[in-house]
């Protein structure tokens, strides 16, 4: 069953209550806890930087993962649905996502899989533009020492619960991974009123997408990894709901279109330009800051189609922001939190998307988490004998 639309393509702005969105002006909107759960890849990211670099560090990550900590950033109530790995990785993951203020009530740690490692290299090639490269790993790679990941086989795909039920009261459903748990999981939050945003990552998935175009509000994706032809055939399909396509080109910007199903032409691309970020450190997280700015700004800006543009916008500016610190969100612990929150909250009240009024900390990295080998605290022996050794010259 059809619930309510978060984006209209009606000139007419209807008032949401059905899953409690309840977006009217915007002083009222600015007030409102908003509430998502997400399930899919969820991981833990270890940032290896150059041997002049900052150090090494560990965060909760995944683009489920790090969508839900930064909304939780955004004082979203977030909650991600899932299995992870009863191992120091999946105990770093859960103290990560409690530090983000991310509920875990659905996130189940369990012996039957490993939690996902993944390793980030973060270098700077010839003409010193960063560059990262990733890898999946059972043992750090400085120590030998094991941290989970690939010594078990891990059901990314599987979930503890099914459905939503009212009384998760959820405005937003967040994808990124498609099984037949999680497609349940969309349907009931479909049921319940809440927008349904996918964003594709695995080719593998291909063969659930008769179904999931049928109840998602917003697909998101990468050209990197997916051409437009792939998804064509599923968006011209007169199963598939109404829906925003929103196509990322890197450094390019992005673009988008509203699908519509009684429409009698093919919608247009509209493009949105790259914001210039102020400072690169990182590029890694953008893509899942713009995720997370754009279904921000729709809560902020309303649901009506005039209002999509600038939701993108915002979207794309914490992209920006976000590549001044190393690791995929690394600007929600180098900068201070409330002068980021009451900028970002100033910036959507006023309408004026400027990244200058974003705070840019000089401390690029973390604070206190840098090991001082290549090793992470909590994770590796090295790193706990090299921490042991520090406090006590200390």
């Amino acid at each position: 069953m059809r619930g309510r639309q978060f984006i209209s393509g009606s000139p007419v702005k209807p008032t949401l209550r059905a899953s409690g969105m309840d977006i009217k002006r915007r002083s009222d909107r600015s007030n409102r806890t908003r509430r998502i759960a997400g399930a899919g890849l969820l991981a833990l990211d270890i940032v290896l930087c150059e041997p002049d670099g900052p150090g090494a560090f560990a965060f909760a990550g995944g683009t489920c993962g790090n969508v839900l900590s930064i909304l939780s950033f955004l004082r979203w109530t977030a909650t991600p649905i899932g299995f992870i790995g009863d191992d120091p990785a999946g105990k770093r993951v859960l103290a990560d996502l409690s530090t983000a203020g991310v509920r875990a009530a659905h996130l189940v740690q369990t012996g039957d899989c490993a939690t996902p490692v993944f390793i980030q290299h973060l270098i700077r090639d010839d003409g010193g533009r960063p560059r990262h490269t990733f890898s999946t790993v059972s043992r750090c790679p400085n120590c030998g020492h094991s941290i989970g990941g690939l010594e078990k086989r891990t059901n990314e795909g599987a979930t503890p619960i099914h459905r939503l039920t009212a009384a998760d009261n959820v405005d937003v459903f967040f994808m990124d991974r498609l099984s037949d748990d999680i497609l349940s999981l969309a349907e009931s939050a479909k049921a319940q009123g809440a927008l349904v945003f996918y964003e594709p990552s695995a080719q593998s998935d291909v063969r659930y997408w008769d179904d999931v175009f049928a109840l998602v509000d917003i697909v998101k994706y990468s050209a990197d990894r997916f051409e437009e032809d792939q998804l064509a055939p599923f968006l011209a399909r007169p199963t598939r709901n109404d829906l925003w396509e929103v196509r990322t080109l890197g450094a390019r910007g992005l673009k988008y279109r509203r699908h519509l199903r009684k429409a009698t032409e093919a919608p247009r691309w509209v493009k949105s330009e790259a914001i210039a970020a102020t400072r690169v450190v990182d590029t890694c997280g953008a893509g899942d800051w713009c995720s997370a700015g754009l279904l921000h700004g729709l809560a902020a800006f309303g649901n009506d189609s005039a209002a999509f543009p600038n939701a993108v916008r915002l979207g794309q500016l914490l992209a920006a922001w976000a590549c001044a610190f190393v690791g995929a969100r690394g600007a929600m612990y180098s900068s201070n939190r409330a002068e980021a929150w009451t900028a970002i909250k100033s910036l959507v009240q006023s309408g004026d998307l400027d990244l200058s009024r974003l705070p840019l900390a000089a401390q690029i990295a973390p604070p206190n988490v840098g090991a001082a080998s290549s090793c992470v605290p909590g994770l590796c022996a090295d790193a706990e004998a090299a921490e042991s050794l520090a406090s006590r010259r200390r």
